[in-house]
């Protein structure tokens, strides 16, 4: 390997230094703006991927206020199918719940307290699974019932 001799340090240095002064306006623009910065003082007992995806995915369904009387009316036109099945690939883990709880309330993340609350809905795995075969049943019914039928009628 060939070392670099005539590298400029100043050079390198003083164009990291620029990058990172327009990573600090961004942050600070973003403060100004009122958009959360989880820093130091929030923590999360999910990993990075699972807290990112729960991140998205409270982007795009509705607050778990709402949440709770659409799961709890089963109320189609709150949410559509694809979000209900991200939903129900996304339930929290037994261990998360727990891990949750016993972490410090005042510093729990987004990510972490809507699980929380997703969790404390009754029974929320089975009514996800049961709405989701709900809504697939007429169409899965159709698709089966004619090929049946046309079994049914050569046998005649």
């Amino acid at each position: 390997i060939k070392e670099v001799q005539d590298l400029d340090y100043q050079a390198l240095e003083l164009g990291f230094g620029q990058q990172d002064k327009k990573l600090k306006s961004k942050n600070a623009s973003a403060m100004d703006q009122g958009i959360e910065d989880a820093g130091p003082s929030k923590q999360t007992v999910l990993e990075t991927k699972r807290y990112n995806s729960i991140s998205i995915l409270m982007k795009s369904i509705p607050p778990p206020s709402k949440l709770r009387s659409i799961f709890l009316n089963f109320d189609e036109s709150e949410i559509n199918i694809g979000l209900l099945a991200t939903l129900n690939s996304s339930l929290p883990t037994f261990e998360e719940v727990e891990a949750i709880k016993n972490s410090d309330p005042a510093k729990r993340d987004n990510p972490d307290k809507f699980l929380l609350e997703i969790s404390n809905l009754p029974q929320v795995e089975l009514r996800t699974k049961c709405w989701l075969f709900k809504i697939h049943f007429e169409e899965d019914y159709n698709s089966i019932v004619t090929p049946l039928e046309e079994i049914s009628k050569s046998f005649e």
